[in-house]
Formats: structure tokens, C-alpha cells, sequence
């Protein structure tokens, strides 16, 4: 499936809740786990409070390969092309999808991303892409989000806006995306740069 087509494809699914803001914490904890170059799940997400000082648990997403085909929207729509694996009546899965249901869960209002070159994984130009959200997503035997038309279960201090609920107590930062086709150029370009 063509990146156009899906971006096309999470357009027509009002399926997040709340808009979604960068937190440095999370981009720090992405980070240090990303530059361990583990391909696995970090170990303090098991621990409340672990991996952030705000969030109980917090929610992680990896993409390994090659630096030559890695872009932050590359790793996001791969994740989201689980979608086709995702049963939302019977909240589950055929085959892995848990990257998509973390990438749309409603309630994780933040994100922080980082890459790092991990030539032992693989080959000279292999990287780790790891995002953690917060507060963490699949939930089990809870759905990732509610259907219904967007905006329809803003809370009374929240506004619509561009067909997601804003609340501005949790939305502080800056760098926020309204959907999950802007969460590509979420992305500082510090934490995307890599040197030679």
C-alpha cells in the first residue's frame, strides 16, 4: 500500500479523540532506550512510573532497519497498516497490530521519538526508531478508541478543533498534530539528524 493511500486512509477515520502534543520526557526516554540498541520493549515501561515522572505507564512503538528507507513517516504508516489485522468488534488481532492500536489510542495525549544507529542489529546502516506515548495505549479488552462522529465526546472544557477534541491543560506544548498524517513532521529535527 502506498504511503498516499494510507495517509489518504487515516483522513477518513475519525478515530483519535484528543490532539496529541511532543513531550521532551518521552523523546528522552525513547532515546536513552534507542541507543541501548535493544530490538525489544523497554524494561522500565513494566514499572510505575518507570519511564516518566507524569505518566504511570507509558505506551512504546520500535521500527528497525535500514537507514536508507527510514523517514518518521515511513515507521508511522507501517505501523498504522496494522489496521488491516485489527478486529474492533472483538478488540483483536489476526496477526500483530499492536503498533497500530498504540498509534491510535485516544487517551495517550503525548509522544517523543528518537532514532540511533545500531550497525550490530543488522548491517552498517541499520537504525531503531522508538516512540513512547503517554499515557500508555493497549489496554486490554478495552477499544483503542470510540466510534462516532468526530468531536461528539469532547469534554465541557475542551473545543473541537479541525475534528479532534484540544484540552489545553494537556495540550502545553507547541508541537501538537491534529491527526496522525501530521505526526511525520512532528518530529525536531534534532532527534532525526544523523551524522556520518
Amino acid at each position: 500500500m502506498s504511503d498516499d493511500k494510507s495517509l489518504k486512509q487515516w483522513e477518513a477515520k475519525p478515530q483519535i479523540r484528543v490532539t496529541t502534543t511532543w513531550d521532551e520526557g518521552l523523546a528522552k526516554a525513547a532515546k536513552a532506550w534507542a541507543n541501548k540498541c535493544k530490538f525489544e520493549h523497554n524494561s522500565c515501561l513494566r514499572e510505575s512510573y518507570g519511564c516518566h515522572p507524569i505518566f504511570e505507564y507509558v505506551g512504546e512503538n520500535i521500527w528497525l532497519g535500514g537507514l536508507s528507507i527510514f523517514t518518521p513517516k515511513f515507521a508511522v504508516v507501517a505501523w498504522y497498516n496494522e489496521t488491516e489485522y485489527y478486529d474492533y468488534s472483538s478488540l483483536s488481532c489476526s496477526a500483530i497490530c499492536g503498533h497500530y492500536t498504540q498509534v491510535v489510542w485516544a487517551n495517550s495525549y503525548k509522544v517523543g521519538c528518537a532514532i540511533t544507529m545500531c550497525p550490530h542489529l543488522g548491517t552498517a546502516e541499520t537504525a531503531i526508531f522508538v516512540c513512547n506515548y503517554g499515557p500508555t495505549g493497549n489496554i486490554r479488552n478495552r477499544p483503542p478508541y470510540a466510534k462516532g462522529a468526530s468531536c461528539s465526546m469532547c469534554e465541557e472544557e475542551e473545543t473541537c478543533v479541525k475534528k479532534l477534541c484540544r484540552n489545553k491543560e494537556l495540550d502545553r506544548s507547541e508541537r501538537t498534530y491534529q491527526n496522525i498524517s501530521a505526526l511525520i513532521q512532528l518530529f525536531p529535527l534534532t532527534e532525526t539528524k544523523l551524522s556520518s
